[in-house]
This record gives C-alpha cells, sequence and structure tokens, in this order.
C-alpha cells in the first residue's frame, strides 16, 4: 500500500510540475519562400520530439495540427538549405492558431542531411528519395539511385548489373525517367547487364529525387508503371568531387559566376565491370568500357527569366573474347555437367547523346512557364562471330571418390552464332509546361510535340548442330536454326497535351485534397486519339496520431516506340495500339515515435486492370514482344515499408511487396498465364549503423529476396513459360571510414578538401549463385531418327551472375 502511495504522490506532484507546460492542439500554418521571396515546395516540417510531420506543397504553403506545449520546437529542413528552427510559443495567437513563415537560407556546404530517409508529398503517391544515401549505398552498378530505387516496396530486379528495374508487375520499358522535367532515353540494343553500362542520372549532380510506383498524375508522359522524377542542383558556390574505386571513377566540379547570374555544375564517369565479370562461369577476356560527360548550365537574365542547358554524350563498349564454360546443374539424382569451349570475339558499341535546352518565365509569383526542347541521338552496333563446341554429361552425385566424374554423354554438339546488326535513333522534342497558382488551388498544363526517326538493319543467324546432324534437321542441305534479316525505318510523331487541378480543403480541422486532370495524345501512325484521365485523393483527419489516407486511380495508354513493332524474325507490323492499363490504389502512412525517435510506416493496396498489352519474353534485360498478338491482364498487390531510425541519427527502412500479375494471350486457347514479371514476393532492407561515440565509422547494409521469375523457351508460344527459376537472394555490405572533414581539421588541408572518405564494399556477402536467364542446349542421341523433332532433346542451363567480389572506394569532396 504504501508502494500505490508513493506512485499516486509523484504522479500528484509531475501534473502539478508541469500545468504551465500543458499540451494542447496547435493549427500551424504559412508559407515557406527563399530569400528572393520564391516559394519552396517539399521542404520538411516536423516537431521536435514528435512524430508529426508534413511537407509544403509546391507554392510552399503548409498546414499542421500537433499538441505543443510552450517550449515546443517547429523545424523546417530541406536538401541544399540550412534548417530553420522557432519556438512556437513566440508566434501563438489567442485563437490558438501560429502563423510562421520562414525564409529559407542556401547551405554553405555541398549537400545538406536531411532527418528522414524519404518523406511522401503525402497528398499524391509520390516519394522523396535522400541523396546523401546514394553515395554510401554498396551497388556493383556504379548507379546509387537506381540501386536505392530497387529496395523500395512495389519495386524488383533480379539482376546486379542492370540498373534497369520492374515495378509492380511492368516491364523496363514501362518506366519514365525524367531529369530536369527531361525525358530520358536509352539504347535499345542491349542484351545482358554487363553491356548495359552507365545510366544516365549521375548521382554527383542531384539534389533531389522523387518516385512514384503508380497512381501519378496526368504531367508524367505515357508510360504504364511507374516514374522517377530528378533534378539536378544548382551551384551556390564552387565546389568538386572525386571517387575512385576498382569498378571505375567519376569526377564533378561546380562554380558560380561573380555576379550569381551563370552556374555550371558538370560530371565524368567512367566505369570497366571487368572485375566482377571474371566472376561469371563463362571465362575470357572482358574488356568493358562505359564513359559519360553531363553538364547543366543555367544563367538568369533575371529573378522572372533564366535560361538552362543540360548535355550528356556517352560511349559504351563492350569487347568479349570467350575462352570456356564449365556449368553444373540439374538435382541431386540427376546432376548435369556443361562444358563449352569457345573461340571468336564479340564487340557491341553503343553512342548515345541528349542535349536539351530550357527556358522559364516567372512573370508573378504564381505563374511559371517552361520551354524545353530535346534532341537525342544513338549509334548501336552488335558485332560478334562466336563458335562453341559443347558437351553435356550426366555426372556422378553419390558421395565416395567418383563424386563429381562423368557417369555418361548426353550429347555433344557445335553452334556459330553471328550478328551484324546497326540501329540509329534520332528523337526529337518540343514541350511546353505551364502552372498557375492562386489561394484555391493551383492548375498545371502542358503541351509536347515528338518526331521519331529509327533505321534499323539486322543481319543475324544460328547454325546449330547436334552428333553431326544439323537442327532443325534437313536431309538435303544444311539448315540455320535462326535467321533473322531485315532493314527497317520507323518515322512518326505524336502530340500529347495535359492538363490537371489540385485543391486543399479544410473540414472540421481535417485536411482534404484532390488532384484531377486529363492526358491526351495523337499519334501519327495510326491516327488516334488517346485520353487518359487521372484522379487522387487525400485526407489527413484530425486524430491524434499523424495518419494520411489516400486513393487514387487513372487510365495509362503506353503508346509504342520501337521494341514493340518488331516481330522475332526482325520484321516490323505496319500498325499496333497503344497498351492500356487502369490504375487503383489505396494506401495511408502513419508517422509515429518508437524509442524517442521518428518513423514513418506505409502502406499501398493496388490493382491494375489491362484491357490491352502486347505479349513480351525477358531474356536477361532483352524484351521481344509478338506484335501479331494480344492479350489482357490485371496484377494486384500490396507493399508494406517502415523507415526511420533504427539507430539514432541514421535512417534505415524495411520493405516487403506481395503481388501476382497474369495475363490471358486472345485466342491460344490457356487461358490466364503469368508475366514475365510475376515475382511474387520481394523483400529488401536498406540500414546503417555506426560506431559509439565513434560516427566516423559506418555500416552499410543491402538485403534483397525476390521469389521465383517464369521463363520459358526462347521464342516459343508464352503459354510454355510455366517454369520458375531460383529465387534471387543478395547482401551487400559497406564499411566506410571519414578521414578528414574540414569542420574538424583547421590545418592546409583542411583548407583544400571538404571531406574525405575510404569505403570498402564487399558485393554478394555469402557468394550465392543467383540465375538470370537460361541457355537451351539442344542435343540429339546417337541412336535418335533425327526426322522427328520429338527425338530431340533440350536442357534449360542457368546463365547465373557475378560472385563475391571485394571493392574498395574512396570519395573525396572539396
Amino acid at each position: 500500500m504504501k508502494t500505490h502511495r508513493y506512485i499516486i504522490l509523484f504522479l500528484i506532484i509531475s501534473v502539478i510540475m508541469h500545468t504551465g507546460y500543458a499540451q494542447k492542439n496547435i493549427n500551424i500554418h504559412g508559407t515557406v519562400s527563399n530569400k528572393n521571396g520564391k516559394p519552396l515546395g517539399l521542404v520538411n516540417i516536423s516537431i521536435k520530439g514528435k512524430s508529426t510531420g508534413t511537407t509544403t506543397d509546391l507554392d510552399g504553403k503548409y498546414k499542421i495540427t500537433a499538441q505543443v506545449n510552450s517550449e515546443s520546437i517547429i523545424i523546417f529542413s530541406s536538401t541544399g538549405y540550412k534548417t530553420k528552427k522557432f519556438k512556437i510559443s513566440d508566434y501563438l495567437r489567442s485563437d490558438d492558431t501560429c502563423n510562421i513563415n520562414p525564409v529559407m537560407e542556401v547551405a554553405v556546404t555541398r549537400l545538406e542531411k536531411i532527418d528522414v530517409l524519404k518523406e511522401k508529398t503525402r497528398e499524391e503517391n509520390i516519394v522523396k528519395l535522400n541523396p546523401e544515401n546514394f553515395t554510401h549505398l554498396p551497388t556493383a552498378t556504379g548507379g546509387g539511385i537506381e540501386s536505392l530505387i530497387k529496395t523500395l516496396p512495389g519495386v524488383a530486379s533480379n539482376n546486379e548489373l542492370s540498373s534497369q528495374y520492374s515495378v509492380r508487375g511492368g516491364n523496363f520499358d514501362e518506366n519514365l525517367i525524367y531529369v530536369n522535367d527531361i525525358e530520358i532515353h536509352r539504347p535499345f540494343l542491349v542484351r545482358s547487364g554487363q553491356q548495359e553500362g552507365l545510366s544516365f542520372v549521375n548521382q554527383d549532380l542531384v539534389s533531389s529525387v522523387l518516385f512514384s510506383s503508380g497512381g501519378f498524375s496526368a504531367k508524367y508522359g505515357g508510360k504504364m508503371s511507374s516514374v522517377l522524377d530528378v533534378e539536378y542542383r544548382t551551384p551556390k558556390e564552387f565546389a568538386g568531387g572525386v571517387t575512385l574505386s576498382l569498378l571505375g571513377g567519376s569526377a564533378y566540379f561546380q562554380d558560380i559566376s561573380k555576379n550569381k547570374k551563370f552556374t555550371h555544375l558538370s560530371g565524368i564517369r567512367y566505369k570497366t565491370s571487368s572485375y566482377l565479370l571474371n566472376t561469371l562461369e563463362t571465362s575470357g577476356d572482358y574488356d568493358p568500357s562505359f564513359t559519360d560527360f553531363q553538364t547543366y548550365m543555367a544563367y538568369s537574365f533575371s529573378s522572372d527569366f533564366e535560361i538552362s542547358f543540360l548535355g550528356n554524350i556517352a560511349r559504351n563498349q563492350y569487347n568479349f573474347y570467350p575462352n570456356d564454360r564449365k556449368t553444373d546443374f540439374g538435382t541431386i539424382n540427376k546432376a548435369m555437367n556443361l562444358y563449352i569451349d569457345f573461340s571468336g570475339k564479340e564487340n557491341d558499341i553503343y553512342n548515345s547523346g541528349t542535349a536539351a535546352l530550357t527556358g522559364t518565365y516567372m512573370p508573378s509569383n504564381n505563374l511559371k512557364l517552361k520551354f524545353i526542347t530535346t534532341g537525342y541521338f544513338s549509334k548501336e552496333q552488335i558485332n560478334y562471330d562466336i563458335q562453341g563446341q559443347y558437351s553435356l554429361n550426366l555426372i556422378n552425385s553419390q558421395l565416395g571418390e567418383s563424386l563429381g566424374d562423368s557417369i555418361m554423354n548426353l550429347g555433344t554438339g557445335n553452334y556459330i552464332r553471328h550478328a551484324r546488326n546497326k540501329l540509329t535513333t534520332n528523337v526529337y522534342t518540343v514541350k511546353h509546361t505551364g502552372k498557375y497558382a492562386t489561394t484555391s488551388g493551383n492548375f498545371a498544363w502542358g503541351a509536347k510535340f515528338q518526331d521519331k526517326h529509327i533505321q534499323d538493319k539486322i543481319d543475324q543467324w544460328r547454325l546449330l548442330d547436334s552428333a553431326g546432324y544439323s537442327i532443325p534437321y534437313n536431309s538435303e542441305k544444311v539448315t540455320l536454326s535462326q535467321q533473322r534479316q531485315a532493314q527497317n525505318e520507323l518515322h512518326n510523331s505524336s502530340l500529347s497535351l495535359y492538363s490537371e487541378y489540385n485543391r486543399t480543403f479544410n473540414i472540421n480541422a481535417s485536411d482534404l485534397s484532390f488532384r484531377a486532370g486529363f492526358r491526351s495524345s495523337f499519334l501519327e501512325y495510326d491516327n488516334k486519339i488517346t485520353f487518359s484521365p487521372r484522379f487522387s485523393l487525400s485526407l489527413k483527419p484530425n486524430w491524434n496520431r499523424d495518419l494520411l489516407f489516400r486513393f487514387s486511380s487513372g487510365w495509362y495508354f503506353q503508346p509504342p516506340f520501337y521494341k514493340e513493332f518488331k516481330k522475332h524474325n526482325g520484321k516490323l507490323v505496319n500498325s499496333l495500339p497503344a497498351q492500356e492499363s487502369i490504375h487503383y490504389v489505396f494506401g495511408y502512412d502513419y508517422n509515429f515515435t518508437a524509442w524517442g525517435r521518428p518513423f514513418k510506416f506505409v502502406t499501398e493496396f493496388y490493382y491494375k486492370d489491362m484491357p490491352l498489352l502486347i505479349p513480351y519474353e525477358v531474356n536477361n534485360v532483352k524484351i521481344s514482344y509478338f506484335p501479331e498478338k494480344r492479350a489482357s491482364g490485371y496484377i494486384a498487390g500490396i507493399d508494406l515499408n517502415i523507415n526511420g531510425e533504427f539507430v539514432e541519427g541514421v535512417d534505415s527502412y524495411i520493405s516487403l511487396s506481395i503481388m501476382k500479375a497474369m495475363e490471358n494471350v486472345h485466342n491460344d486457347g490457356h487461358g490466364y498465364i503469368p508475366r514475365p514479371t510475376d515475382q511474387r514476393v520481394n523483400a529488401s532492407v536498406f540500414f546503417q549503423d555506426y560506431l559509439p561515440n565513434n560516427e566516423s565509422y559506418k555500416m552499410h547494409l543491402k538485403l534483397m529476396f525476390g521469389s521465383s521469375l517464369p521463363f520459358g523457351p526462347p521464342n516459343a508460344a508464352r503459354y510454355k513459360a510455366t517454369n520458375r527459376m531460383p529465387a534471387y537472394k543478395r547482401v551487400d555490405v559497406g564499411f566506410s571510414k571519414e578521414l578528414f572533414h574540414k569542420d574538424k581539421n583547421t590545418s592546409l588541408f583542411g583548407k583544400i578538401f571538404e571531406e574525405l572518405w575510404i569505403k570498402a564494399e564487399i558485393f554478394n556477402l555469402f557468394d550465392i549463385q543467383n540465375t538470370i536467364s537460361y541457355n537451351w542446349i539442344t542435343v540429339v542421341p546417337n541412336t535418335a531418327n533425327t526426322s522427328k523433332s520429338s527425338s530431340y532433346s533440350k536442357y534449360a542451363v542457368p546463365n547465373r551472375l557475378t560472385g563475391r567480389r571485394l571493392n574498395v572506394k574512396i570519395i573525396a569532396n572539396f
């Protein structure tokens, strides 16, 4: 009883002591701007010690309701600006409202850290990513942005050599990428991750990254799956940096003129993946070389008018001289071995360039106009002559001295592959966007004209024989197992328009926001007009818990670009409709505090109805369409993500996605079958930690799991792709040490460098042999009747990805 009395007495004293600090609901609102008075969008706003948080809209306006006391602090933070803190009681009115209008100052550091890994623009299905994590993420591709996106919920990838990814059951061609409002294109003829080279986005130049995995607004163009929206930064001072590693290196520098009117930001990158490729089962002389140079320049004629230029030149070359291949596969009861002896070489060249000129005019604070002209070109060549002599054997899988020895030859053969393929692409775009902001809402519009000219020459064949018989067998002549010869030219234009309106209402202290718009396109090649309505709605109830609910829907049309027109024999079809997908996305996010630190939990349910599809197959990163066929399908799933400070001061997150992707190829008589991207379960972890009392030692862990993908024989009917390859499992870990920081060192060295890091990365920590595709080996038994195709035996031999590798990296910024 005495104990109970002490507890009651303690509670009474605590209430009395905190009477002057009693918490109450305060409505805080205002506008965030820069020193020139221009509003700042996507500024993070939080209450110190609380889970409550929000961001400003694109007009810099915000509204937040929170329980606060006389000592509460509100914090405003954004990448590239100094963090602002205000004591709420200093601005409190008698009606329990508070108006705070901070003016953000440009940070003097190269890139300011933000407290939360990502923050939704909560009225839309948009994720804001922290550029700081791109530097620390262990990645084998050299593209930190895409590597981080691959760990987000709804995003899947089973190829560490490629920067491409699948989003909610879509393929690589269904993802939009923008840099400074400029749509990015990439080469078409890349067949595997080791040939791919560098992605367009240079992480050294990035200031902000937005990503949507579905249900995105009308301002984004005609693709069915996702949007990656990247902004390069505008320099505020002279700075630069260099990164060197065993996989290549990069360097960037930036500056601003004395009159503050001209800014310049440039970066050069070099990548060579031969160090990684030497872990593949096919041995040989790998000589890949990937280089690009990018520059972003801007000149401000006045506070109202600015022009900018974005340029990129990339040269990617892949040379390969194969020696041999040894692959063990099969089951315990039937273990097999494939040995191939090679001769010949492959030489692939992918040259591309982008040039974009943008004019931005702001006649008033509530009107912004942009005019963009863009040119993209690429010249691609695929050249190879490779001969392989193979032997397929059954091996002993029983324990003993003969374990692993060959006990039976299942077949021998020889093949010759030849290609001389050339493709030239020219794409010219003229684009206008505008935005007008009022006190009641925002109105946005845009128009884009695009002209495409593609020339394609295909000369490719394959000769295959087994047991002395050419396949397919012909008693009168030697036949080729595959032949593609074509000379194609595609020239067409398109015009697209969009318009959208968004507004926020306050109803009984709850915020209700809606966005409605449409996108319409006219396609010259078939003289058809598409109409794409899109809508989103969000509700932030006036609850004690910081919850926000969202629903979005839209009809998305994806016109064919070029690959969709090409049949398996290399010829083009005359006409092709746009693919269609209708999105329904419902989700909520919840900000909360655990262990005294901020966290966010996000859940999204989605359903995609696809009334018109073009079937396709995937081999590594090569997508081959069946343009003569049509299909319909659906994708349904759920994405979950939790992120926050699992370790105080650094951000980590865990993602889980479950989905089902099915399609029905019309008139094939087999009903619904899994789509090539039907990866039912995806899970990922990005975790960061540091040594206690010494934050200069850090650890960065990336863990990925993707369940099995369907596959089938190449160039076969879609319904035959019912087999499943093994699940994708990979762990990459990085350790970093900050050797130097100018704020902690006043020596002469500190006057030159801002920071210096050394990193050690272990790729594929557990050396797991992941499968990316299959090589189908055809053998003819010596006793077979070769006139019958049933006498052929086909074996699916896995093509595996890279093994464990150690990478060392040095990062210096000045």
